[in-house]
């Protein structure tokens, strides 16, 4: 496959990002206001979310910096090296902004199509590059011309650029299906505890509930020395970094702190001890809770280890009770601290609790654990799709993805793009096939006509309209004179009708 070199300023035009003053915007929408996206509303699976908006005056913003349909949004700040250069399509047709910390690249050109720009700037090639010109203290910004100076290699026919676009989108939806299979499990296992177990804590309680204190103890962590902190080693310091927002082990990967020096053996962590976060690093990670995912793990000063100290109380449960929205919000009222929030052992054991009796907390964390074996497998199949996404990127960007005619054939015919099969020999040898053994399958289940109605089968073809846009596609190459028809005798004295290319 022959590749261009294209220099990305040379395709796209770059577009800031709407500065304003707080007083002026609106958390509801109101007439003559516009939505405006941020950083945060472009999300690590390249999509643009619609949440937590805001809405300025429609007069503040430059008709220029209204999204348009092929637009990428670019978060062009941020004090993440994984968020900062994050990018997503526009393909919505809602009238909205961006904010400064974000710009958007507007491809104009010609020579390569806007969605195989897109799909560049979702590869691990682009994610590289950018983690290598991010500058910044605590903000890393990124510069006009460190996005312009970008180097994107292009197949130099326009068909070629379109089906490598629409193989790739294909295999984003796949992703995007599974993601929101794995979203659908996390949602039930949060509302079955909510429906189940609304308001069973409060700040104030009355005659039928107990401070939680009265079930558990909670621990706190060892201040271990800075100086024996190493980038590999044997015990791994678990900090706040390593609990996900809604509860959960993350792993740090290249980023995880390792301890040499020594320490008192009782902060070194078992399997399954249940861990929350004392200090508040990361907005709305007070109170999140952990279990710890193996062993040789140990027990920083910035979090709390839960004993369980009743057995009217199971783990799990507990688990459930501390990622639940209202906990997180009592943990958040009673913490302390301006810029960074504290909560303490004595503050979380004062919370009062009405807990159902241990059936029915045993009941949900079997159920509980059912689900998460789902969320489990769903997550490693969405790892691996990612994986395969990116591997598919990397061959398209290196002129190394043959896209397969069926799957060509399959986009096309759903566009009715005749043209497109009638300027490629492959794929019309792959339609006259296809048809031809669809007939032949309707013959050999003795079907009375050798057609696919809504009554029989569609048997190549992955439905009744498929087939019947295949139909009009080879009478369109018909006329054109791409194909013909061929006529034989059948020993039954039938007549049998073929299809064959020139």
């Amino acid at each position: 496959m022959n590749l261009d070199e294209f220099r990305i300023g040379d395709l796209t035009k770059q577009v800031r990002g709407l500065s304003y003053k707080k007083e002026l915007a609106l958390s509801e929408p109101e007439s003559g206001y516009v939505p405006v996206l941020r950083a945060n509303n472009v999300n690590e699976s390249f999509h643009i979310t619609y949440e937590d908006l805001i809405y300025l005056p429609e007069e503040l913003i430059k008709e220029e910096q209204f999204l348009q349909d092929g637009d990428i949004l670019i978060v062009a700040s941020s004090g993440s090296i994984n968020v900062v250069g994050r990018g997503a399509r526009f393909t919505g047709k809602q009238r909205c902004s961006f904010g400064a910390f974000c710009k958007v690249v507007r491809p104009f050109s010609s020579h390569v199509l806007s969605g195989y720009i897109a799909h560049y700037f979702q590869s691990q090639r682009y994610r590289r590059e950018i983690a290598n010109l991010a500058i910044g203290a605590n903000i890393l910004n990124i510069k006009n011309r460190d996005i312009d100076d970008l180097m994107l290699s292009a197949p130099e026919n326009i068909t070629t650029q379109r089906e490598i676009v629409t193989a790739l989108d294909k295999a984003k939806i796949l992703i995007d299906k599974r993601h929101r299979a794995l979203l659908t499990f996390k949602e039930l296992l949060d509302a079955t505890f909510t429906l189940n177990f609304s308001g069973i804590a409060s700040v104030d309680g009355d005659s039928e509930s107990f401070p939680l204190g009265d079930y558990i103890d909670i621990h706190h962590g060892y201040a271990f020395k800075s100086r024996f902190f190493k980038a590999s080693g044997e015990n791994k310091l678990l900090t706040p970094g390593n609990f996900n927002e809604n509860g959960g082990f993350r792993d740090l990967g290249e980023k995880q702190k390792f301890y040499e020096g020594e320490f008192p053996e009782r902060f070194l962590l078992k399997k399954d001890d249940l861990l929350v976060v004392m200090t508040e690093q990361t907005k709305g990670l007070l109170g999140t809770p952990l279990f710890v995912p193996g062993i040789n793990f140990l027990h920083n000063q910035r979090l709390g280890l839960v004993e369980i100290t009743s057995k009217k109380l199971n783990k799990q449960f507990l688990f459930y009770l501390f990622r639940s929205e209202l906990m997180k919000e009592i943990i958040h009222f009673q913490s302390t601290g301006a810029k960074v929030r504290h909560t303490s052992p004595n503050k979380i054991k004062a919370i009062q609790v009405w807990l159902p009796d241990r059936k029915k907390q045993d009941r949900f964390a079997i159920f509980a654990n059912k689900i998460e074996a789902q969320i489990q497998i769903q997550e490693k199949s969405l790892e691996e799709m990612n994986l395969l996404f990116q591997s598919l990127l990397q061959r398209a960007f290196h002129g190394n993805l043959t896209i397969d005619p069926d799957l060509q054939l399959d986009g096309y015919l759903e566009k009715e793009n005749f043209e497109a099969i009638a300027a490629d020999a492959v794929l019309i040898r792959t339609l006259v096939d296809r048809f031809n053994q669809a007939k032949t399958d309707a013959l050999s289940e003795e079907e009375e006509e050798a057609t696919i109605d809504e009554d029989t089968k569609s048997f190549d073809f992955e439905s009744v309209a498929a087939y019947n846009r295949a139909k009009d596609a080879l009478y369109h190459m018909l006329k054109k004179g791409l194909v013909t028809q061929e006529t034989s005798d059948n020993e039954d004295g039938s007549i049998k009708t073929r299809l064959t290319t020139i």
